[in-house]
């Protein structure tokens, strides 16, 4: 199992833990189907919004996903591989 970061206050952080909301904003988005968006997520974190978000687009689509900490830059990329 892979140990949740604990929030840096040097970073600001804030995770998302209510795996509702993150759902909730990405099913908000509102995404043009006759052409191929963009999403910026900045502050990446564990990745709590960004697999909602990537579930949502499609493959045309493009999700650039910020983030500073190396800690939640590690605990994240093992979840993005599937999503080239």
């Amino acid at each position: 199992a892979v140990e949740m970061v604990k929030a840096k206050k040097s970073f600001s952080q804030n995770f998302l833990v209510d795996v509702g909301v993150p759902a909730a904003i990405a099913a908000a988005l509102p995404l043009n189907t006759a052409a191929a968006n963009t999403v910026l997520e900045v502050g990446a974190g564990q990745g709590a919004l960004t697999l909602p978000l990537l579930q949502r687009l499609t493959s045309v689509d493009l999700l650039v996903a910020v983030e500073v900490d190396p800690a939640c830059i590690k605990r994240l990329q093992p979840q993005l591989l599937p999503y080239p």
